[in-house]
C-alpha cells in the first residue's frame, strides 16, 4: 500500500528466533523507530479506509448496528 518498507517481513529462513529478537530489540532500543513504524502503519490503514488501529470486535459491532 505504501510501496515501501514499513514492517520487517521475516519469511521462511529469515524467520528465526535470532532475527525476531534483533528486530524487537531495535524497536525497544530506538523508540523513535518504533513510533515511525506505528505512524506509517496508521497512514496505510487510513488509505485502506480503516482509520486507526481498532479493535476488530468494535468494528463488527459498529457494522451490525448500522444494519
Amino acid at each position: 500500500i505504501e510501496n515501501r518498507y514499513i514492517i520487517p517481513e521475516l519469511l521462511q529462513y529469515d524467520c528465526t528466533a535470532e532475527q525476531i529478537f534483533l528486530q524487537l530489540k531495535n524497536l525497544i532500543d530506538n523508540p523513535q523507530i518504533a513510533q515511525k513504524q506505528i505512524d506509517d502503519c496508521q497512514i496505510a490503514l487510513q488509505k485502506m479506509g480503516l482509520g486507526t488501529i481498532a479493535n476488530p470486535s468494535q468494528i463488527a459491532v459498529e457494522e451490525i448496528l448500522k444494519l
